[in-house]
């Protein structure tokens, strides 16, 4: 047990980069009016470890600790595996904060695939973002980059209501439920049922997609060697993935497409 906790805490103080890892504190504003200064209504927010002004908000203004929340979330995410990687930006009073976990496995017995999970953390210290977090699912298609299947949960809050860890815990625990229910059930339905007949299939999707799907199918075959929903969604994902007149703009939104179509069709089979 010690030398788990041991190894957790080094991953975590990994995370807890130094360009995140300082508080802050408010301070009173004051202004000279007619020769005598006078408080006003505005407090500053101040780091602790710089001591210089971030922000000016308002006396409702609930300061929502970023370095706390990556920390809790970190904890929860290592509950799956150590293998966290973490990217910070801090722009002034604005944090934003990625973790991801690499290659978590889909399916047993199912080799080169793998999810990629995300939890994005928004913040600011100066008004101009609210409290937000993201958890969300993504899939490697091909060789092409991620695919994003799913955004699990996720909340928003701005900042005169009071941001609580537990909140941040709940969303980041509804988000670990999904992809190990649901998400990984999905798959297993893909392989559980055969593929859609090409009438439905043109009831969804334009005539050029199908026709090209089709082709892609004899590619995907030689590597699952099954006759199912699965090879027939990754048929589908190879063709936009690797299709270079698609925009990329578009090209994200036509695999979301792809992925709750059959998802819905694996569900109703």
């Amino acid at each position: 047990m010690t030398a788990t906790k041991t190894k957790t805490k080094t991953n975590i103080n990994r995370i807890i980069t130094p360009s995140i890892n300082w508080g802050t504190y408010m301070a009173p504003v004051h202004t000279k009016i007619n020769g005598k200064m006078v408080e006003l209504p505005n407090k500053s927010i101040i780091r602790d470890d710089t001591h210089k002004p971030i922000g000016l908000v308002s006396d409702r203004y609930q300061v929502g600790d970023h370095r706390e929340n990556i920390w809790v979330a970190a904890e929860g995410l290592m509950e799956l595996t150590n293998k966290v990687d973490v990217w910070h930006r801090v722009e002034k009073g604005r944090i934003y904060s990625r973790l991801t976990i690499n290659n978590m496995p889909i399916m047993k017995n199912v080799k080169n695939e793998g999810a990629k999970i995300a939890l994005d953390i928004y913040n600011s210290y100066d008004k101009t973002r609210a409290f937000e977090i993201s958890f969300s699912v993504w899939r490697q298609v091909c060789s092409n980059g991620m695919m994003g299947f799913a955004k699990v949960s996720g909340m928003r809050k701005i900042h005169t209501a009071k941001i609580k860890t537990a909140e941040v815990v709940d969303k980041l625990n509804e988000g670990i439920k999904y992809y190990q229910k649901e998400y990984q059930e999905f798959f297993k339905k893909l392989r559980a049922n055969k593929p859609m007949e090409r009438e439905q299939l043109e009831e969804l999707f334009k005539d050029r997609l199908v026709k090209e799907a089709r082709e892609a199918y004899k590619l995907e075959y030689t590597t699952t060697k099954r006759h199912d929903l699965w090879t027939q969604y990754n048929a589908f994902t190879r063709v936009i993935s690797h299709n270079d007149k698609v925009k990329e703009k578009y090209r994200q939104k036509m695999l979301n497409k792809v992925s709750q179509a059959f998802l819905t069709a694996a569900a109703t089979k």
